[in-house]
């Protein structure tokens, strides 16, 4: 026979695996949206003795990824 409190036990985590599955879909979910609407910014310096003094100052932009945005 299954005692009440065996019932008990497994019903305790039942909820706590559906709350952690919730959260974990939910974290899930927000990260998807944070990273297509994130602007990542990098700034790099590139020095190199084979480009003209010229260049000194000039700034490259490099915009990728946007998917459906």
């Amino acid at each position: 026979m299954i005692s009440e409190e065996n019932v008990k036990k497994k019903s305790r985590r039942k909820r706590i695996l559906i709350i952690a599955l919730i959260v974990f879909v939910l974290y899930i979910a927000i990260e998807l949206i944070r990273s297509n609407t994130y602007i990542q910014v990098e700034e790099f310096t590139f020095k190199n003795e084979l480009v003209p003094d010229e260049f000194d100052g000039c700034k490259i932009v490099h915009i990728s990824d946007f998917h459906n945005q």
